[in-house]
C-alpha cells in the first residue's frame, strides 16, 4: 500500500499539470452537478457551454497550482479540493432549502444562520454536518502527517501558476468583452446558470459594491441633476400616516399553474388588490434576500447594480448613510419608526436602520403576547397590537416600516399541524410544503383584514402599502405561473380615506417614490429623480450613476456633502426600566424554594434578562414587573442590569445599572468562606476602613 502511494506521489509530482487539469475537471464536474441538481445537468453544461464549462475548470486550475509552491504539496491541494467540494455541496444543500444560490454574501449572514439553523436542518442533519467536518478534518490531519514532502522548486511552481493566472485574465477580458460571460447579475440565479458555480461565487467574493460607471463624472452628474430639480415642488395637500407592511414570502398562491386549493387561501388581499391601488412589483430576490428587497424600497436604488450575491445591510450600509424614505419623511415631520416581528439583529437591523434614518426599532424582543406558527416563527397577528400602539404613542404624523416573518420558509417535507386547506395539482413531495406555507398566508391574510378593520376606524388618515418581499421557495420556475414571473409579487396601497385607484406594475426599487408622489410629496433627490426621469432611454444607466455618486463617489448630487446623519435609533416603543434588585428566597417554575436574583422594574417583557457585568443569564419571566435568576451569585460590585435580548443573547438594550451590595442585597445567610472572601476583597481593594 505504502508503495502505491509512493508510486501515486512520484507520477504526482512527474505530471503534476496533467493532475491537476483532471482534477479540475472533476471539481467543476461535480460541482455544476451539484448547483443543476444531477450529474446529466452537469454534463449538459459542458456540453451546451463548453467554452463557460473549461474557464470554470481553468480557475479551479489556478487554484490547484498553488500547492506548487508548498512541500507538503499533495497535502495542500488536498485541503484545496477539500474547499471546494465544500462550497459546491454548500450551494446544493442551500438550494434544496431556498431558490438562490450560495455566495460570498452568505458568509456575512453567518451568525444569523447559526440561531436559525434548527429550522433549516434537523438534530440527525447538523449531527452528520459536524461528523463530516470532524472526519474531514482527521483526514486532513493524517494526510499532513502521512504525504510525503517534496523540494519546492520554486521557478516552475511560480511558472506554472503565473501562466495560468494570466490566462484566466486573458480569457476573462475577452468573454466579457464577447459576452460570454457578464459583471454585471440581475437574476442571480439565472447566473450561476449561464455562468457556472465557480466563476459566479468567485465574482461575488471579489466584486463588492458598485464599480464607478465610465460615464460618471461632475457634468454628468450636473445635467442629471438640473433635470431632476426642473421640476417645481409641491406642498402635500394631505399628510396621512404611511405604513409599509412587507410580507414574509407572500404571493397570490392561485397565479400557480394547475394548482387547486380547497378553499381560496387569500380572498381578502385579492378583494383589496381589484379595490385599491395595485400591481405587480419585481423584486431583486427569489425564495430568500429579505434585506435586499427592504433595501430597494427603503433607498429608491437598484441592488443590481452592486456585486452578485452582496447584502448592501452587510456592506455599505455598516459604515455610511444614505438617502431613504425615512429620512424624506423625517423632512415632512414624521416619526419614523421600524417594526419586525423577529430578532432585532438579523441582517444587523438593530445598526443599519441607524444609518437609514429611523426614529425607533421595535423588534420582537420588544413585543408582548407573541404566537408562534408549526415551525417556531412568530405569527403576524402580533403586528396588528404593535402598530397600533406606535400609531398612538406619538402626537404628529407616523411613517412605520413593517416586516412580518410568519410565512419564512423552510418549508417542511412532512405535515405539520392542522391542515385547514388542502391542495391537488402539485408534485406529491411538494404537497406538504404547500400546505403548511398556504396556511400561513391564510392566516396572514386575516391579520390583514383586522389590521385594515382597525385602521378604518383610526382617527387620522392612515395610507398602508402592503406587498410580498419575494415568492416562497417552493422550486417555482416561470412556466408554473400565471400572468407573472418568479421576481414578481403583487403590492397594494390601502387607504382609510377617499383615494384614486390606479393599477400600475413596477420595480421595488421605485414603490416609495410613487407613493410620495401620489401625496404631492417629491423631497429626496433620488425620489424626484424616479419620478421625473423613469421614462428617459437612459434611466437605469442614470441610475447606477447616482447610486454610484451617493454611496461611493464624490456626493455631487448632493454638493459634495452627505447631509444625513445617523439617528441615535431607539428600541422599543416603551420604556424598560429597573427600579430594585436582590437575592432572596423564591419559588422556581417547579414549585421548589431557591435563591434567585429578583429585578422589579417596568415594561419586562419574555425577552428581559437579567444581566451581569452585560452578560445575560438565564431568566425567568413573572410578569412585566418582575424577573428572577436561578443558580446565580453576584460579588460585591458587580453590575446588574435588565436587557432586552433575542435567540442570539445579544444585548439590545439595557436599562439603569446597579452596582450589586452583598450586604444590602443579599438575602442569603453568608458562610464562613463568603465571609473570609469578603474581608479579603475588602482588604484587597483598601477600602476596609
Amino acid at each position: 500500500m505504502k508503495d502505491k502511494g509512493k508510486r501515486f506521489a512520484a507520477c504526482f509530482f512527474r505530471r503534476q499539470t496533467l493532475v491537476c487539469g483532471c482534477l479540475a475537471l472533476l471539481i467543476n464536474l461535480v460541482t455544476e452537478s451539484l448547483s443543476r441538481g444531477s450529474v446529466i445537468n452537469g454534463v449538459l453544461h459542458a456540453v451546451q457551454s463548453p467554452a463557460v464549462f473549461i474557464y470554470n475548470v481553468l480557475l479551479v486550475f489556478v487554484t490547484l497550482t498553488i500547492a506548487s509552491l508548498f512541500q507538503h504539496r499533495l497535502f495542500v491541494i488536498s485541503v484545496i479540493i477539500i474547499g471546494w467540494l465544500t462550497l459546491g455541496i454548500t450551494n446544493g444543500v442551500l438550494l434544496t432549502f431556498r431558490a438562490t444560490p450560495f455566495s460570498a454574501g452568505d458568509f456575512f449572514m453567518m451568525k444569523n444562520a447559526i440561531t436559525m439553523i434548527g429550522v433549516y436542518l434537523s438534530v440527525i442533519q447538523i449531527i452528520l454536518i459536524i461528523a463530516a467536518f470532524t472526519a474531514a478534518g482527521i483526514v486532513l490531519w493524517l494526510l499532513f502527517r502521512k504525504l510525503p514532502k517534496e523540494q519546492v522548486h520554486l521557478v516552475p511552481a511560480l511558472v506554472r501558476l503565473g501562466s495560468s493566472a494570466f490566462a484566466v485574465v486573458i480569457f476573462t477580458m475577452v468573454f466579457i468583452r464577447t459576452g460570454v460571460l457578464s459583471t454585471q447579475f440581475a437574476n442571480l440565479t439565472d447566473a450561476y446558470i449561464d455562468y457556472g458555480f465557480n466563476y459566479c461565487f468567485a465574482c461575488s467574493a471579489f466584486d463588492r459594491g458598485i464599480s464607478e460607471p465610465d460615464e460618471y463624472s461632475p457634468r454628468t452628474v450636473e445635467e442629471i441633476r438640473d433635470a431632476i430639480l426642473s421640476e417645481d415642488e409641491e406642498t402635500p395637500a394631505l399628510k396621512p400616516n404611511i405604513i409599509f407592511l412587507q410580507l414574509e414570502s407572500f404571493f397570490d398562491i392561485n397565479m400557480v399553474t394547475n394548482l387547486t386549493c380547497s378553499e381560496n387561501p387569500i380572498p381578502y388581499y385579492e378583494k383589496l388588490m381589484s379595490e385599491y391601488s395595485s400591481g405587480l412589483l419585481t423584486v431583486p430576490t427569489i425564495g430568500a434576500g429579505t434585506a435586499n428587497t427592504e433595501f430597494e424600497i427603503l433607498t429608491g436604488m437598484s441592488r443590481s447594480f452592486f456585486g452578485a450575491g452582496e447584502y448592501p445591510y452587510k456592506t455599505i450600509l455598516q459604515e455610511a448613510t444614505c438617502e431613504t424614505l425615512a429620512y424624506n419623511l423625517t423632512a415632512e415631520g414624521y416619526t419614523c419608526q421600524a417594526m419586525h416581528d423577529n430578532d432585532g439583529t438579523f441582517y444587523d437591523r438593530n445598526t443599519v436602520f441607524s444609518q437609514m434614518g429611523f426614529d425607533r426599532f421595535i423588534s420582537m424582543e420588544y413585543m408582548d403576547d407573541l404566537t408562534y406558527n408549526d415551525l417556531g416563527w412568530a405569527k403576524d397577528e402580533v403586528l396588528e397590537g404593535e402598530i397600533m400602539k406606535a400609531l398612538n404613542s406619538t402626537d404628529n404624523e407616523d411613517f412605520l416600516y413593517v416586516i412580518s416573518v410568519q410565512g419564512h420558509g423552510k418549508y417542511p417535507d412532512e405535515p405539520v399541524g392542522d391542515v385547514p386547506i388542502t391542495v391537488t395539482g402539485v408534485d406529491e413531495e411538494l404537497v406538504a410544503a404547500y400546505e403548511y406555507y398556504i396556511k400561513q398566508i391564510s392566516e396572514m391574510d386575516t391579520f390583514i383584514k383586522e389590521l385594515t378593520e382597525q385602521l378604518q376606524s383610526y382617527e387620522e388618515p392612515v395610507m398602508l402599502v402592503m406587498y410580498g418581499d419575494h415568492l416562497p421557495s417552493l422550486s417555482l420556475t416561470d412556466e408554473d405561473l400565471t400572468g407573472s414571473n418568479t421576481y414578481q409579487t403583487e403590492y397594494v396601497i390601502w387607504t382609510n380615506y377617499p383615494s384614486e385607484v390606479i393599477h400600475k406594475d413596477m420595480y421595488s426599487y421605485q414603490l416609495s417614490s410613487n407613493v410620495l408622489e401620489r401625496l404631492g410629496m417629491n423631497n429626496g433627490m433620488l425620489t424626484k429623480f424616479h419620478n421625473t426621469c423613469s421614462d428617459n432611454e437612459d434611466y437605469l444607466d442614470e441610475l447606477e450613476i447616482l447610486e454610484y455618486d451617493v454611496l461611493y463617489g464624490d456626493k455631487l448630487l448632493y454638493n459634495g456633502t452627505n447631509p444625513y446623519v445617523a439617528t441615535n435609533l431607539q428600541m422599543g416603543n416603551k420604556e424598560i426600566s429597573m427600579t430594585a434588585c436582590e437575592r432572596r428566597l423564591t419559588e422556581d417554575e417547579n414549585n421548589e424554594e431557591q435563591y434567585a436574583i429578583v429585578a422589579e422594574g417596568e415594561g419586562f417583557n419574555e425577552w428581559s434578562s437579567i444581566c451581569i457585568n452585560g452578560k445575560c443569564v438565564e431568566t425567568e419571566f413573572i410578569s412585566d414587573t418582575q424577573i428572577q435568576a436561578f443558580g446565580e451569585k453576584p460579588k460585591d460590585g458587580d453590575i446588574i442590569s435588565v436587557g432586552q435580548a433575542g435567540t442570539d443573547e445579544f444585548i439590545l438594550s439595557e436599562t439603569n445599572a446597579i452596582t450589586w451590595d452583598v450586604a444590602k442585597m443579599d438575602q442569603e445567610p453568608a458562610n464562613l468562606v463568603d465571609i473570609a472572601e469578603l474581608i479579603f476583597r475588602k482588604i484587597v481593594i483598601g477600602d476596609l476602613f
